[in-house]
Order: structure tokens, then sequence, then C-alpha cells
């Protein structure tokens, strides 16, 4: 009959949907988990421990990478139809592809990551996550901030490569922190 009929083709869009839907939970979930790698300090921060004993690489190869991969996050988003979305897959295609437009907007029209000191609060941030909460007893706690602060003049030496267009503000500032 045409409400059979009617109820398959429904049954077919919200399936594809779905599976549209899952592309873009699975992209974001994907990235998500990069970052978390090549930060280990957000992912402390979060909540995430799996990396607490690591600083990030702070390189501009390291930089170059996150790019690229935003790159290729937009790209990927990009392709896909929002009409083949549900309404909230749209929307978190949508917000997806503004962030990272955003973010690439910054990074390659400001250069803001070549141009500003990074090293003093990034250092303080990864610490302060492992110090201040409480999701392993102190004595774990204490042995991942040791290794964390054994891996910082690596760190600095690296983040001095990143300083390429240093402006005066952000310098001063950096050297306040």
């Amino acid at each position: 009959s045409a409400v059979e009929a009617q109820l398959n083709i429904n049954e077919i869009t919200k399936e594809k949907s779905m599976n549209e839907d899952y592309v873009i939970e699975s992209l974001a979930q994907e990235f998500f988990n990069d970052i978390l790698k090549f930060y280990p300090q957000s992912a402390s921060a979060m909540g995430t421990h799996d990396y607490d004993e690591l600083l990030p690489e702070g390189t501009p190869e390291l930089i170059e990478a996150v790019r690229k991969r935003k790159q290729k996050l937009f790209s990927d988003l990009n392709d896909i139809n929002p009409d083949n979305l549900s309404f909230d897959g749209q929307i978190d295609r949508d917000a997806l592809l503004y962030t990272l437009s955003l973010q690439l907007f910054e990074e390659e029209t400001h250069g803001r990551q070549f141009s500003r000191p990074i090293a003093a609060s990034e250092i303080g941030q990864s610490l302060y996550s492992l110090f201040t909460k409480e999701f392993a007893p102190f004595p774990e706690r204490i042995r991942r901030i040791t290794e964390r602060i054994k891996k910082i003049p690596a760190y600095l030496e690296n983040t001095k490569k990143l300083l390429i267009d240093p402006v005066a503000v952000w310098v001063e500032m950096a050297v306040e922190e």
C-alpha cells in the first residue's frame, strides 16, 4: 500500500541519516582523540589520564601535523551532504565546520602559534591539573607530575623553535607568567 511504501521510504531515509550522523560522530571522536594525544596536558585537564606522564612535543612539526589534521577533518565534513543528516547531525556538522574554520583562519592568517611564547603557561597548566584534581591517590599523582617534569627541558628546547615572529606584548606577558 502507499502508506507502507511511505513508511519504508521514511525508514530508509532515517537509516541513511543515522549512518551519516554516525560518520559525523566518528570523525569528531577520532579528531578529539588525536587532540588528546597531541596535547596531553589538555587530556589531563579534561579528566583523561592516559597521557599524564607526557608533555606535547612543542615542535613546528606538531603544529603542522595538527593543522593538516584539522584541514582533513574540515574537508571530510564538507563532503557530507547536510541533507542526509538528522537535525542534530546537521547542527554537529555545522558546529564542527565553524570551529575548524575559525581555528584554521587564526592559525593560517595570524600565525599566533609562532608569535607568542607558550611554554610557561602550558607547563603550569599541565602540572596544575595533575596536582589539583583528585583522580588518583596523591602518591600516584606525584609520580605522574614527576614524569611530566622530567620532560620539561626537551619541551622548552622544542618550543624555542616555535617563536618565529614574536609579538612584543605577547612576549612580555609570557615573561610575567
